[in-house]
């Protein structure tokens, strides 16, 4: 019992003592540590933007290469190389536009096959949202368009027929008679009429006044002469307007205009300033030379009045009281020296004042066009003694 009690310590001994070598064994063929790597610096991630930045866009490189570099543009510093800034998205359409508005998708075959053709839109169906315009609108767009129309087409007669007047020189010495005034207020009467006039007749939009000392008159047109044609077509028209059935100008008639409206405010050396300075003293003036056409259709009358103008200024020059007159209705244009009162002349004993006899012998011939003109001595006897036309003491027209 012993014995086999010690051979079996002895077996125990020995199983530890080579369980001990083998693990020695193992530690010195087991292979060295290596050192562990150096370690690495960590760095802080860059904190996100308090508000979102631009989208980034992938950039077309190829097409940027392609097309023409654009402007520089300003806020490019702000943003990263090949940064875009994403469009605005469109604004939506309102529901109603969207609802009308037919898809951009492609329909399938059977949607399409069983859809009804499309039809091109008719006037008699007006599109959603409008409304159809009732025949009372249509009538009133009708004669809108033909009011607007007649008035062009007066327009454009009144603008011929004065630059024909200016062409000739006459001003359109005729115009048609439409209404008269008289009384204290009778320019301010005239204006009204004829504002009332040309605003309810499109075809007397050439509608003026013309004033004198004792009444203003309403006129249209301007024509060379009661024998114009374009005068008579115009009065047959006139006289032939209805409102309501009834004639609207029953007395409308062709008149002579007066001489002060034909041109216009009057010149520094324009006659007609003598007698705004005595509108109803007797004043005279002595008459040294005349231009006219004397019907001539070879002779314009604007020539007439240039050349009359250009006398007076040669005699203002050398120191001549010289004035200058246009009468439109007989187309003469005069040039008068001097202001005389009613002494001018004594009818007693036929003689001229000092200051009149002066300028008669200053200018002892009246020139017609620029030239003198011989007269007969004897009126009675045309083939007899001729002499030369002198000049002739006139009174100033009365306006």
């Amino acid at each position: 019992m012993k014995a086999h009690k010690s051979q079996h310590a002895n077996d125990f001994g020995f199983a530890a003592l080579a369980a001990a070598c083998v693990l020695l064994v193992g530690c010195d063929s087991a292979p060295k540590a290596e050192p562990p790597p150096a370690a690495t610096p960590v760095v802080d991630a860059p904190k996100a933007p308090t508000k979102p930045g631009p989208t980034r866009i992938a950039p077309k490189r190829a097409a940027a290469a392609a097309s023409p570099a654009p402007d520089p543009d300003p806020t490019a510093a702000l943003m990263n190389p090949g940064d875009e800034l994403e469009p605005e998205p469109a604004p939506r359409a309102p529901a109603r536009a969207r609802a009308a508005t037919p898809s951009a998708a492609t329909p399938s075959p059977a949607a399409s096959a069983n859809s009804p053709a499309p039809t091109a839109p008719s006037d008699a169906t007006p599109p959603a949202g409008r409304r159809t315009a009732s025949d009372a609108e249509r009538a009133a767009a009708a004669r809108m368009a033909a009011e607007s129309a007649a008035r062009r087409q007066a327009a454009a007669d009144a603008r011929r027929q004065a630059a024909a007047a200016a062409e000739n020189g006459d001003g359109g010495a005729w115009s048609i008679y439409l209404a008269s005034f008289t009384g204290d207020d009778h320019r301010e009467a005239a204006r009204l009429s004829r504002d009332e006039i040309a605003r309810r007749y499109p075809a007397l939009t050439d509608a003026f006044v013309s004033s004198g000392a004792r009444g203003s008159s309403v006129l249209a047109g301007r024509f060379a002469g009661p024998e114009d044609p374009a005068a008579k077509a115009r009065l047959k028209a006139v006289k032939e307007m209805l409102e309501g059935g009834t004639r609207v100008f029953p007395r409308a008639m062709l008149t002579r205009t007066a001489t002060d409206v034909d041109q216009g405010p009057p010149g520094p050396n324009d006659l007609r300033i003598v007698r705004q300075r005595f509108p109803k003293a007797q004043v005279y003036s002595v008459q040294v030379a005349a231009w006219s056409t004397f019907g001539s259709e070879d002779l314009k009358y604007g020539d007439m009045k240039r050349a009359a103008e250009a006398y007076c200024r040669e005699l203002r020059a050398r120191g001549e009281e010289a004035y200058y007159f246009h009468d439109s209705y007989s187309k003469i244009s005069t040039v008068m020296v001097g202001v005389y009162g009613p002494d001018a002349y004594d009818s007693k004993s036929t003689l001229y004042s000092a200051e009149v006899d002066a300028v008669m012998r200053r200018f002892p011939k009246s020139l017609v066009n620029g030239e003198e003109v011989l007269i007969p001595l004897d009126p009675s006897n045309p083939q007899g003694k001729t002499v030369p036309q002198g000049p002739r003491l006139v009174e100033i027209p009365r306006m």
